[in-house]
């Protein structure tokens, strides 16, 4: 199985587009958007499409951050970062009823926040990965195996 996981970010403070899954893999956890690379689509343009899916508009220019594979190679999650568009409104999350956010509804969350949140296992590191590979870019890509 191969899927894609995306960060869109948002620089200066940082922040991640989020958002609680409601079905498949990780339900009730929060995580990047994406989801099933399908048979003949690349990585990149199922990251694409997941996106566009999930948040409802379009984002071209992502940059390949790295991946994790699953042991013995039976999964495999290709990781994307992009900046956000500047010109769009985001939903925002009010802690005080954080229990009460919609599923399947992206949430901008700031960086230093992922720490209250719910994660599904990785996502935090990569998200900060993804920041850093958005912010500068020399940061070199990475492989990651499950052993």
């Amino acid at each position: 199985m191969h899927w894609c996981l995306g960060f869109a970010l948002k620089l200066d403070p940082d922040a991640v587009l989020l958002l609680k899954k409601s079905r498949t893999l990780h339900v009730n956890f929060w995580n990047g958007l994406g989801g099933k690379v399908e048979e003949g689509e690349s990585a990149l343009d199922a990251m694409r499409r997941e996106f566009k899916e999930e948040a409802g508009f379009e984002i071209d220019e992502w940059k390949y951050v790295g991946a994790l594979y699953g042991k013995d190679n039976l999964w495999k999650v290709s990781v994307y970062g992009a900046k956000l568009p500047t010109t769009r409104e985001y939903h925002q999350i009010d802690h005080t009823y954080l229990d009460k956010t919609e599923f399947d509804t992206p949430y901008l969350v700031e960086a230093g926040d992922l720490r209250s949140f719910q994660l599904a296992p990785h996502t935090r590191p990569l998200a900060y990965m993804a920041i850093d590979a958005v912010r500068y870019p020399n940061v070199r890509s990475f492989d990651l195996q499950e052993v």
